[in-house]
Order: C-alpha cells, then structure tokens, then sequence
C-alpha cells in the first residue's frame, strides 16, 4: 500500500462495536511505514479480557484511497491459557404417557 507514488498513509483502530467486556485505550492512530508497508500500534490497550471486535482503517493522502478491515481478537489472562472449558447444564426431562385403549364391538 505504501509504495503508491505520491501517496502517505495513516492508519487507526476502534471498536466495531462495544464490549461488555472492557474498551479500546492508547494510541488508535499511526502511520505507515514507506519502506515495509506496515503499520505498527505501539500502544493499544484493551481494558478487560474478553472478546473485541476491531475496525482498522487505512486512508491515503490525498485522499484517493479508504481501505476497511474487520478483526475478532479474543484478550485472555495468561493463567486462562490452555484451560479446559467445563460447561454444566440443567435439563428437565418430562415423560409424556400416552394411553391407547381398544375397544372390540361384542
């Protein structure tokens, strides 16, 4: 992306949409760098463990070009790591008793 003559580029992210788990701090714009192409966000911070859904943006300058990208992170303290899932749940069963009586005519 970079390397289009006479294009710069920035970058930012934000939240494709709340989290009830926490929210995106820091440093949530940069520039690309015009020998590797990339951009690098030295200092995001996401402010609880859970799962974030983040929109990055590229934009050129002059403004010929707006690039969108959507990214699932899921943020997890260290000791959750390797853990192994346990799910308990409840089930009700009922028994339904269906009757069926013949009758003969005599």
């Amino acid at each position: 992306m970079a390397i289009l003559q006479g294009h710069t580029w920035d970058a930012s992210v934000t939240l494709l949409a709340s989290s009830e788990y926490g929210d995106l701090e820091g440093n949530l714009t940069t520039t690309f760098d015009p020998v590797s192409g990339e951009a690098t966000f030295m200092a995001l911070n996401m402010t609880g463990y859970g799962v974030y859904y983040l929109k990055f943006t590229a934009t050129s300058t002059p403004a010929d070009y707006s690039l969108t990208v959507n990214h699932k992170l899921v943020v997890m303290n260290h000791a959750h790591v390797g853990m192994v899932k346990e799910e308990t749940y409840d089930i009700e069963v009922r028994t339904i008793r269906f009757i069926w009586q013949h009758y003969r005519c005599p």
